[in-house]
């Protein structure tokens, strides 16, 4: 099945590599001049650098081309673009430690590495500066600016003309917008409205604004403008139903549009994410829960009678039923629901947690023989927190998108944890605010989203958190 193909601006993708590779040699050529009078260094520029430097420029190019740096078609704000950029920036500064790690090379040290990071970064934005100004400079714009026609006048095309107007930067010149107001298909009045612009202009391209009661006309109206050398794209009436994060593809030769697409859904990152949560899950497991146990447990008996860890069913990835494990922090005879059959959720000064299970909840720390779930397979480190049956059974009716949370395994910790989103969510409007967290983090997970929230949440473990009880 193939994917949407992106508009890539290979000008300034170009520009960008040549100064990937300027700031290398540079990089390299003032390293050794400052190891000179060390025998190991040679003058010049070593075979080993030439491949580590066609790395580099591979690593750029591909994680550029998966984040859409270059993607001309795309309107991306200033900040986005320069946080896009930072991003790509530290995938090289990753790269490059990763063999100052391994090689253990006198030449790739840390001294290169500033060298060359604030070369690249300087180059980098240096030609962003001097592309503006020529745009601005060149009294002719034909390579920067497309000339379009929008066929079609509705809701949707008022709110494109608006994002264009908004940013100039995109590359868009609208000539005009041509309204399909007449119901029958027989007159011509549109296309010879339509031959007009497209043989007295230079045309780049033609946007078709679809309206479904319209189809016939829009078909008639798209084959004609094929005879042109003019590119053709299709604002579809369903836009508003797609997200940013939509995908094309085909089945045979069936297209289908994935409404919100999220990298989760693809193999190779489910394998990623698994990865990660093993390799920590068990680093954790044997640095920290085995000495950490036997201390926890101790103190939960000396303080309540009972179980040490607490079992409970709970919902997990698409809603399959899941055994959880924790630390206990209540009574063992405590009522999980009241006396209308309802869930209690634990609230502020909640007279069934125990006097270590306020510092367990408090700092995180019951959450840990979660460990075993991540392990098992049923839990990840990272995802939307799973809720005991009760409480999910209580708000799929009346929160909206709740069991889309269940897309991705739940996770020890989560977005919405980390924005302040623990506890009760009995109040109005808590558990939907919570739920479109989840839903965020699904639809824009990341691996370094991962790890901020991870590191996230060690920060609030140190600071703790008002919502933690």
């Amino acid at each position: 099945m193939g994917k949407y193909k992106k508009n890539i601006n290979y000008k300034e993708l170009i520009v960008d590599l040549i100064s990937l590779a300027i700031s290398f040699i540079l990089a390299i050529l003032i390293t050794k001049n400052r190891l000179i009078n060390m025998p190991e260094i040679t003058a010049g520029i070593e075979p080993v650098e030439i491949i580590l430097l066609i790395i580099f420029l591979m690593v750029w190019f591909i994680y550029s081309n998966i984040t859409g740096l270059y993607d001309s078609f795309k309107i991306i704000d200033s900040f986005n673009k320069f946080n896009l950029l930072i991003k790509s920036i530290f995938i090289q500064v990753v790269v490059l430690t990763f063999f100052l790690f391994f090689l253990k090379s006198i030449l790739l040290s840390r001294f290169f590495l500033f060298i060359y990071t604030l070369l690249f970064f300087v180059l980098l934005n240096l030609n962003r500066i001097i592309l503006k100004f020529y745009k601005i400079l060149i009294g002719n714009k034909r390579d920067f600016i497309r000339k379009i026609i929008i066929v079609g006048k509705n809701e949707i095309t008022k709110e494109f003309c608006e994002i264009v107007k908004k940013n100039p930067a995109s590359g868009y010149e609208i000539i005009d917008t041509i309204e399909l107001s007449r119901k029958s298909v027989n007159e011509n009045d549109h296309i010879l409205q339509l031959k007009e612009y497209l043989e007295g202009k230079e045309i780049d391209e033609v946007i078709f604004s679809i309206e479904q009661r319209k189809y016939d006309l829009y078909d008639e109206l798209i084959t004609f403008s094929e005879n042109y050398p003019v590119r053709i794209k299709i604002i579809p009436e369903y836009s508003k139903l797609m997200s940013k994060k939509f995908t094309m593809s085909t089945f045979g030769n069936i297209p289908i549009i994935s409404i919100k697409d999220d990298l989760l859904d693809n193999v190779f990152w489910r394998f990623i994410k698994r990865s990660f949560d093993l390799l920590l899950s068990i680093l954790s497991f044997v640095f920290i829960f085995i000495w950490l146990y036997p201390i926890i447990a101790i103190l939960i008996k000396l303080t309540s009678k009972g179980p040490v860890f607490f079992k409970q069913e709970r919902w997990g990835r698409k809603n399959k039923k899941i055994i959880v494990y924790k630390f206990r922090t209540m009574k063992a005879n405590g009522s999980d629901t009241d006396s209308e059959g309802r869930y209690k959720q634990a609230k502020k000064d909640d007279s069934r947690i125990t006097r270590i299970g306020t510092f367990l909840r408090k700092s995180n720390l019951d959450e840990l023989p979660q460990l075993i779930n991540v392990i098992i397979g049923n839990m990840s480190i990272v995802g939307p927190r799973p809720h005991p049956t009760p409480l999910n059974i209580e708000s799929k009716a009346i929160v909206k998108k709740y069991l889309k949370r269940h897309l991705v395994k739940p996770g020890i910790t989560g977005w919405a944890q980390v924005n302040g989103l623990r506890g009760e969510t009995g109040k109005e409007g808590l558990m939907q605010k919570r739920v479109d967290y989840d839903i965020w983090y699904i639809e824009n997970w990341s691996f370094w989203l991962d790890t901020k929230i991870i590191l996230l949440t060690f920060w609030n473990m140190i600071k703790g958190d008002k919502n933690a009880y």
